[in-house]
């Protein structure tokens, strides 16, 4: 059949022909490119030289091919992804130290990558910053805590430990000087009216010592550092029942300043070493 016969059957046929021809085209361009992936990039590199096929094998093995294309496809993207990963590490280890051995390099990498990673989820949300370190917060502590600020329960009816926990609190702060000498100076000041000796700071801490062990005093009397101390929740976490939030999630103070030094130090400590020791 000549070559202008050719032309015009496929032209008469071309509702036909072509979109079968379109169809030959994608198929041989997937086969191609599985045929590259699984035979040149994979078996060719585990055997350590190149493979030729005649076209006959070519097109009997077109079938297992295509259907390992995905599976070569997987495992190059695995091995490139690790690739990536592993340089960025190194990367990283080589600008924060200055060395030049792979593995060690790999390893101070993931170690600055780990610190940022903490020191930025922790400044963004504490209590999961504080769940990764081993330090979670006690549901019953934290359900406690709501509970007590919600019914204004007295001190007297807090359970035992955070009764240990008040009591604790108060010794640290006798061992401070603030025992019950002092307690007894500041009600004479008081009585006396005597401003110099009877501050405001005095007047304040005054106030919340007498409530600390009254008792029949609200909980939520205390001032905030007390009773986070004494529910043993740490003091920048709201939960979501004292949060005034609608979408129920308990919340965390957002550290902007300690977020933006510790990053500050995460890029330029290296820098700031080297100037301290000159």
């Amino acid at each position: 059949m000549s070559p202008r016969t050719r032309k015009l059957l496929f032209t008469v046929l071309a509702p036909i022909s072509v979109p079968v021809y379109i169809l030959f085209l994608i198929f041989t361009n997937l086969l191609a490119g599985a045929y590259y992936i699984v035979v040149e990039s994979s078996l060719a590199k585990l055997m350590g030289k190149p493979l030729e096929l005649s076209p006959r094998q070519f097109w009997l093995l077109a079938l297992p091919v295509l259907l390992l294309a995905p599976i070569a496809l997987v495992v190059h993207l695995i091995i490139g992804l690790g690739r990536g990963i592993i340089g960025y590490l190194a990367w990283v280890g080589r600008w924060q130290t200055g060395g030049r051995q792979p593995a060690l390099m790999v390893a101070f990498g993931t170690l600055w990558n780990i610190a940022a990673l903490w020191v930025t989820l922790t400044c963004l949300d504490a209590a999961l910053g504080l769940e990764w370190v081993g330090k979670p917060i006690v549901q019953e502590n934290r359900d406690a805590y709501v509970r007590f600020e919600q019914r204004f329960l007295p001190l007297g009816e807090m359970p035992p430990e955070f009764q240990a926990r008040r009591k604790e609190l108060i010794q640290r702060l006798a061992d401070e000087g603030y025992d019950d000498a002092w307690l007894k100076a500041r009600e004479s000041a008081r009585l006396l009216e005597d401003t110099e000796a009877f501050s405001y700071d005095d007047r304040r801490l005054f106030i919340d010592l007498a409530t600390l062990r009254n008792d029949d005093a609200s909980f939520r009397r205390l001032p905030p550092t007390f009773r986070h101390y004494i529910a043993d929740v740490p003091w920048l976490f709201t939960p979501a029942e004292l949060s005034n939030t609608e979408d129920g999630q308990d919340r965390s103070l957002f550290l902007k300043g300690p977020l933006l030094f510790c990053w500050l130090l995460l890029i330029c400590w290296r820098k700031f070493a080297v100037e301290s020791t000159e």
